[in-house]
């Protein structure tokens, strides 16, 4: 009887724990949206709305005015907005606000759905 019941149970959750890894293998994480501000509307009543100008190329490829897009975005209160500086390998993040977004700057923005969680500036290079 309890060889019956530790069977059961550990079929449970084989069974179980399967269904639970495909439910988490669907789910492809996104990944962020990079490109360069165009135009900023702080006046709306939702927050800040940003029009991006998507990138949608690989690195060394170019694009054309086809594969351009601008695209939408609502920065609210709750966005976290950072700054990035720094080479690839040593980034430093500061913590930023939505009012210090400017037309011509290069962002990351985290979407999740509708919502951006987060924006990332990134700062431009020094000129020597």
């Amino acid at each position: 009887m309890m060889r019956s019941v530790v069977s059961l149970l550990v079929g449970c959750c084989l069974v179980l724990g399967g269904a639970r890894a495909d439910d988490e293998k669907g789910k492809k994480a996104d990944k962020p949206v990079r490109g360069t501000i165009n135009k900023i509307d702080k006046d709306s009543s939702q927050g800040v709305v940003i029009t991006v100008e998507v990138m949608n190329k690989k690195k060394g490829e170019t694009t054309t005015a086809e594969e351009k897009q601008e695209k939408k975005f609502t920065v609210t209160s709750s966005t976290k907005v950072e700054k990035l500086s720094g080479k690839k390998d040593n980034q430093t993040h500061e913590d930023a606000k939505a009012d210090d977004l400017r037309t011509g700057q290069h962002v990351l923005l985290t979407v999740k759905g509708d919502k951006v969680e987060k924006v990332e500036i990134v700062m431009a290079k020094k000129k020597k």
